[in-house]
């Protein structure tokens, strides 16, 4: 689905005005029709979500074709839309939606009797190294990371690197609050058993708190 209104389209010598509102500004602008205020939600959020849809569907072009429908859905149904709390998770609730849904149905066009759920995979992206050696730790995090269950693994990207909060996670992936609660301490809990990851995360660009 193509952008109702392209966002490469839109004057880039009205973005700076908008820059200059409020988050709930910019979403209201968006709301009655304001072009400059879809653009300027697509570039505070592009890389984020493009971020997120590439880690659920190890896929490039489904993350991008996703992002494509939320934001001419966004655009398309605006006057229906009400004022939100977050406009972050809002929009990640939505595209999580999205891809899922994609994935799901590539899922039934290639293997009709074969469902998997998409699962996080960490990488070296999201870890910072300041030496090199701290190299050969970090691949021991990342293999600790990619070896946690598929649930653990999204709340703590979600929560440590997208920043949004339990209850924010818990609606968005359909759990309960404490389901949530418990996914992060087990994983901290695996963590913290290993002192020199520990360690390693207090200083790289993945924000695990781990004590």
């Amino acid at each position: 689905m193509a952008l109702i209104i392209p966002i490469s389209a839109i004057p880039s010598s009205s973005c700076p005005q908008v820059a200059n509102l409020t988050e709930p500004e910019i979403w209201e602008g968006m709301r009655q029709g304001d072009e400059a205020a879809l653009a300027q939600l697509h570039k505070t959020y592009y890389k984020s979500l493009f971020r997120y849809g590439v880690k659920l569907s190890q896929n490039a072009a489904i993350s991008e074709d996703c992002l494509q429908d939320l934001f001419a859905n966004l655009w398309a149904t605006r006057q229906q839309i009400s004022a939100v709390q977050s406009v972050k998770f809002y929009l990640f609730t939505s595209y999580r939606r999205l891809v899922l849904l994609h994935i799901k149905k590539q899922q039934k066009l290639l293997h009709p009797f074969f469902n998997q759920d998409p699962a996080i995979v960490f990488s070296a992206e999201e870890i910072t190294m300041r030496s090199e050696a701290d190299h050969e730790i970090a691949q021991k995090l990342i293999f600790l990371l990619n070896s946690l269950p598929k649930r653990q693994r999204e709340v703590l990207y979600l929560r440590f690197y997208e920043d949004l909060s339990l209850t924010e996670i818990a609606q968005l992936m359909d759990l309960s609050y404490q389901s949530v609660l418990n996914y992060t301490q087990r994983a901290l809990t695996n963590i913290r058993q290993r002192p020199e990851i520990a360690a390693l995360l207090s200083r790289s660009s993945l924000k695990l708190v781990t004590s």
